[in-house]
């Protein structure tokens, strides 16, 4: 996947549906423009995040934020608010099994 070179590219690309990987340095710079609406401690490095976007919309698209490698992060276009919690469920459940060994 090629990264987002700027948020204009970012918000096309999510709003088409598609992962988009960004450096950890823009999506600091971008991440302002989104609605950070909760921050999941995974105890396995960066938290998930819970983002909603475009700020001061009515109708705004649902998202999260990972840490894909270093220096990176993936920002993942949802459908729903439930699909959110679904994924995040996931992904907790597969870092449980990790600490459990």
């Amino acid at each position: 996947m090629k990264r987002a070179r700027s948020a204009t590219e970012l918000f096309r690309r999510l709003d088409a549906g598609e992962i988009v990987p960004v450096t950890t340095s823009n999506w600091q710079g971008w991440e302002e423009r989104f609605d950070v609406t909760d921050r999941v401690l995974t105890g396995m490095g960066a938290p998930i995040l819970v983002v909603r976007w475009p700020l001061g919309e009515r109708r705004r698209h649902w998202g999260i934020v990972e840490e894909s490698q270093a220096a990176e992060r993936v920002v993942r276009p949802m459908a729903t608010g439930a699909e959110v919690k679904a994924l995040i469920a996931k992904r907790m459940a597969a870092y449980e099994r990790m600490w459990d060994g």
